[in-house]
């Protein structure tokens, strides 16, 4: 089996399978990352261990970076990243933790996309 794989004119990936008289292409299109972001557990308290969530669900070509946000300003401290996933722990969680937390997702192609989630931390802040 002949495999030929390419670029066409509008940034999408083609595969071409030739085999005998049978002739296959497959057009992949490129695609920006979509992302989903949860909060876990849902209801954040004062001293729990917390962590947000971000699920890449499709993304061509594959997703290379996330960049975690607090308030709009970027967050390193807590993230761990993997393939199509990337989690801020707060840990543990206090109320001074309450902000709007954001995480973006990036590929290759495409600007980043952004999710973002109000957390507020239930607790008797003096």
């Amino acid at each position: 089996m002949d495999v030929f794989n390419g670029i066409i004119g509008n940034g999408n990936i083609t595969h071409t399978f030739c085999e005998g008289n049978l002739l296959l292409k497959l057009f992949i299109p490129q695609v920006p990352p979509y992302i989903e972001l949860t909060v876990s557990p849902r209801d954040v308290y004062d001293g729990n261990l917390t962590t947000l969530w971000c699920n890449v669900t499709a993304s061509n070509p594959v997703t290379d970076n996330f960049t975690w946000r607090r308030g709009g300003e970027e967050v390193t401290a807590g993230v761990t990243s993997g393939a199509n996933w990337s989690k801020l722990g707060l840990q543990p969680a206090t109320c001074l933790d309450t902000d709007i937390y954001s995480c973006e997702a990036t590929n290759q192609v495409h600007s980043p996309t952004r999710k973002e989630e109000d957390v507020t931390v239930l607790s008797k802040c003096i």
